[in-house]
């Protein structure tokens, strides 16, 4: 398996470099998730602090599509917390953030999507966290993408 993920890593990496001459945008992406509470109350111990993924983290250009893995997250479980997480990338810092994205545009089995994949260990900034509505089961989360030289993330690698 340790070797289909460092495939993928590469081609993440590869697909990354291809597309990055053609958009230099800013775009606004979003994922939706049902968090168990435990893991919802991690997200909210993290306000203002930053949070990395083990993980491939999938996003969409569609705040519908991540809409509807919190509807259907939701419906699954009671317990579950849905969450919205907007990101803004502004793709001409992109370098400076050195964290490789691919769109998945005509790649993806699930085209109306509109997939954008982040390589693991992608670490963002939770910069605000807030319902949605008086419906304590959905909330919004606001994240950046963060340096690997920002003061943040440099604050904590100095303290290591």
């Amino acid at each position: 398996m340790g070797v289909s993920i460092r495939k993928l890593h590469r081609e993440i990496e590869q697909l990354h470099e291809e597309q990055s001459h053609d958009h230099r945008e800013s775009i606004k992406l979003f994922r939706g998730q049902g968090l168990i509470q435990s893991d919802f109350q991690r997200l909210l111990d993290t306000k203002n602090g930053l949070l990395s993924f083990n993980n491939f983290f999938s996003t969409s250009k569609c705040k519908n599509i991540a809409m509807v893995f919190v509807e259907s997250a939701l419906q699954e479980n009671e317990d579950i917390v849905g969450v919205v997480s907007s990101m803004n990338v502004d793709q001409s810092q992109i370098l400076a953030v050195i964290t490789p994205f691919t769109m998945m545009d005509g790649l993806s089995a699930f085209g109306e999507e509109q997939e954008v994949l982040f390589l693991m260990r992608t670490i963002f900034r939770a910069d605000d966290i807030n319902q949605i509505t008086d419906n304590t089961c959905q909330w919004k989360a606001q994240l950046t993408i963060t340096s690997e030289n920002g003061p943040q993330l440099a604050s904590i690698t100095d303290h290591m």
